[in-house]
This record gives C-alpha cells, sequence and structure tokens, in this order.
C-alpha cells in the first residue's frame, strides 16, 4: 500500500498509523509541518518515505522500528530531527539532510545497522555549528558527507 499525505491540519496526528504493517511507500506533502510522536513507529513495512518541504520537525520516535525502511527523503524545510527519530530502522541505509536543518537531538539513528555515513547539503563548517546532542549514540555513522568533503561524524 503506498500513502500519500498533503493535508490534514499542519500536524501529522500521533500515531494513526502506528504499527501498521500494509504500509510501503509514503509521501507527506507540503501541507504538514510536523511529523508528530510515534506516528509511523512500527511500520515494519515501510521502505520509502519522501518528506515534503513544509515539514520543519520530525519528532521523537516518529519512524523508530521501521525495519524495512531503506531511503528517506528529506524536505528542504527539515529544522529539526528529534530524539529516537529513527531507531532501530536496520535496513536504513542512505539519509540526506538539507542545509536548512538545526538541531540533530539525542540517538536518531541508534540501531540502524546499515547506515555507516550521511550526506548533509551543506558545508562542513555548517556542519560543525549546527546543534547536535548525542546524535551518533548507538549508531553505526562513522563519516558525514558535506558538500565541500567530507568528515568524521565526531566532529
Amino acid at each position: 500500500m503506498s500513502k500519500e499525505i498533503y493535508h490534514g491540519g499542519t500536524e501529522g496526528t500521533s500515531s494513526p498509523f502506528r504499527g501498521c504493517t500494509g504500509l510501503k511507500n509514503l509521501k507527506i506533502g507540503n501541507g504538514v509541518k510536523r511529523i508528530e510522536y510515534c506516528v509511523f513507529e512500527g511500520c515494519t513495512s515501510l521502505e520509502n518515505v519522501i518528506i515534503g518541504d513544509g515539514v520543519e520537525s520530525i519528532n521523537k520516535s516518529a519512524f523508530k522500528g521501521c525495519s524495512s525502511l531503506k531511503n528517506i527523503s528529506l524536505g528542504n524545510g527539515i529544522k529539526e530531527i528529534m530524539y529516537s527519530a529513527f531507531n532501530n530502522c536496520s535496513s536504513l541505509q542512505e539519509i540526506i539532510i538539507p542545509k536548512s536543518i538545526e538541531t540533530i537531538s539525542y540517538e536518531p539513528f541508534k540501531n540502524c545497522t546499515k547506515l555507516t555515513a550521511i550526506t548533509y547539503k551543506g558545508r562542513i563548517n555548517e556542519w560543525k555549528n549546527l546543534s547536535k546532542t548525542n546524535w551518533t549514540e548507538g549508531s553505526f555513522i562513522t563519516t558525514v558527507v558535506c558538500s565541500d568533503g567530507e568528515i568524521s561524524s565526531n566532529e
């Protein structure tokens, strides 16, 4: 099953899809500003997510336990990725983080065993100035690929 969410107020309501095993592809349109707490947690068949430019925040545990999730395309409006947002997404291989990001907090990629590098659309000095709190804790990320080179995830 594929699902497109374009409207529904300014927020993706908490947990309407939690544990849905039939959802495979998801597109979140520009009418949604925030992906709420646990909204897609445990959607074990979800493989692909496209997040529109209007989305500013991915809240705590939003995609936690989506074990089949391989690809995430973040829109250019993302400002924050919150605590545990993608925990236990063990099939996640790639995420490209837009230059608009301001905050990445607490273990958003914990136990994402196939995710060893992330791509950031900004420059190295911009990456270093972001607010990042324990963002690599429990993760396998070793490298951040920026527009002007690569750096260790520890920097």
